[in-house]
């Protein structure tokens, strides 16, 4: 009888250990019941039962439960993943930034090329600290995303802050219906020559970079650069699709690892490369990222070509997206890439073969762009026209602010002891402060107005005449054909 007793007390006690060994991971069902005793204690006491909404409940649970993961993993409410399914389609309402989390911090990857907050002069590296006077500071990804949408026609107030500048700069921009073309401007710059300006990675792009070169090829084209500065990336396979036109059969393109450094997927280059022979020059910046870093790194790696301009974002990880049974999703980040040299980019970018750095603006000719006075003066004044000459371009421009009651000494110089001084002391102050910014201001004004008369390939082919990065990539790529 003692032994039967002693037999049934092993038993339990195996089991009982069995349990605890199968659940071990026993904590995460332990926080469950909490959740569960939780929300038990708010239905049944809590002062306002009209505020309990079990299925909102639900959802700031899970997106609690991954915020201590990756900030590319995250959880999309039904109407959030409509948004966001939206935005891979390439047309959504807002403002024309990829935007990603860094820390408390949401920054700009890059302002997309021809939308408001590009044309207001929104960089990368920008920090979103507020939205319409609400801080942003240490919100979740798609907590700011949700509060920069919103009616196409309304205007929101994004408070950021910028490396190198002390004071907060305020941008007010009027939300747009975004559209993400592929490439916005594919043209010779010289008999040999071409340029292809390419913005995002997205379905039909590679579609669109086939056609575009074939046609380049035919006006001669023996000499390509490629230029994917600010472009924030999009779908690996596209990327890999671009990258195979000029990678030379047989090489390893990118590969992704996922969990354990487990291979699982290896990306190679397949024997249909019609310009596997052309000169390649890869322009990039700190806003080329993720599927441009594919690109960038597959060029490098392979030496197919050069590398120039500024150290790439860095975010070298692979997200999928699984759709739930309310019409939820769950974006989750499942892998890393890696270049051909099995380098991950993730957190560390890029380095080019030649630097060539980007002046920031000056910062009054930052505040014009972020006031939106140059947008409003070219799109006002009609009798100024792309032949206008700079001096006459410059003297409307400065008029048209003095009429506008633009703030001057507010704007240009502050309202410090310094200020005070210089307007005192120098004369003519607002005149030469012109003089300082005129190369720059009267581009930006005639890139404006060739844009408004003659549309966006004629505005992109004069912005490359005083471009600096791309004047070396002319330079190395004359010097490999000998020029």
């Amino acid at each position: 009888m003692y032994k039967k007793a002693l037999l049934a007390v092993t038993v339990l006690l195996l089991l009982f250990f069995s349990v605890n060994l199968v659940f071990s991971a026993g904590d995460f069902f332990k926080g469950l019941a909490m959740i569960n005793d939780v929300h038990t204690m708010v239905r049944d006491h809590y002062v306002d039962p009209d505020d309990i909404r079990d299925q909102d409940m639900a959802y700031q649970a899970v997106k609690g439960m991954l915020e201590g993961l990756d900030p590319h993993t995250a959880f999309f409410t039904p109407e959030e993943s409509r948004d966001m399914l939206t935005d891979i389609e390439g047309s959504f309402g807002g403002l024309g930034i990829r935007i990603d989390k860094k820390g408390d911090f949401v920054v700009v990857v890059s302002p997309i090329e021809g939308t408001p907050a590009y044309r207001m002069g929104m960089q990368a590296g920008d920090k979103i600290v507020e939205v319409d006077g609400e801080s942003a500071v240490g919100l979740s990804l798609e907590k700011v995303i949700s509060m920069l949408r919103g009616d196409i026609g309304t205007k929101v107030r994004v408070g950021v802050q910028r490396e190198g500048v002390p004071e907060l700069l305020t941008f007010e921009i009027v939300r747009a219906k975004i559209e993400l073309p592929s490439l916005s401007g594919a043209f010779m710059i010289d008999d040999t020559t071409a340029y292809i300006r390419f913005i995002h990675f997205q379905e039909n792009s590679l579609e669109e970079m086939t056609k575009a070169l074939a046609d380049l090829k035919a006006k001669g084209m023996k000499n390509l650069i490629l230029d994917i500065r600010y472009n924030p990336g999009g779908i690996l396979e596209i990327a890999y699709g671009i990258a195979d036109l000029f990678i030379p059969q047989g090489n390893v393109i990118v590969s992704t690892r996922g969990r354990d450094g487990v291979l699982l997927e290896e990306y190679r280059s397949t024997d249909s490369t019609p310009y596997a022979d052309i000169g390649l020059a890869l322009l990039v910046d700190r806003g080329s990222a993720s599927a441009s870093e594919i690109l960038a790194g597959a060029v490098k790696d392979l030496k197919r070509g050069l590398i120039i301009g500024e150290k790439t974002y860095g975010k070298g990880s692979v997200q999928r997206i699984y759709s739930l049974r309310d019409g939820s999703a769950l974006k989750m980040t499942i892998a890393h890439y890696y270049t051909p040299a099995g380098i991950c980019v993730d957190g560390t970018g890029i380095e080019p073969d030649i630097l060539v750095e980007t002046p920031p603006f000056p910062v009054q000719l930052a505040d014009l762009l972020r006031g939106g006075a140059i947008e409003e003066f070219t799109a006002e004044r009609t009798d100024v026209t792309p032949e206008t000459g700079d001096d006459a371009l410059l003297s409307s421009f400065r008029s048209y602010l003095e009429k506008k009651g633009y703030e001057f000494k507010e704007h240009f110089l502050g309202n410090g002891i310094n200020a005070d001084l210089i307007t005192e002391n120098v004369p003519d102050w607002k005149g030469k402060i012109f003089t300082a910014i005129a190369g720059e201001l009267t581009r930006q004004i005639r890139y404006r107005l060739l844009y408004r008369d003659r549309g966006e390939e004629a505005a992109r082919i004069y912005l490359t005449r005083d471009d600096r990065v791309i004047k070396r990539a002319r330079e190395v790529l004359e010097k490999k054909d000998g020029r």
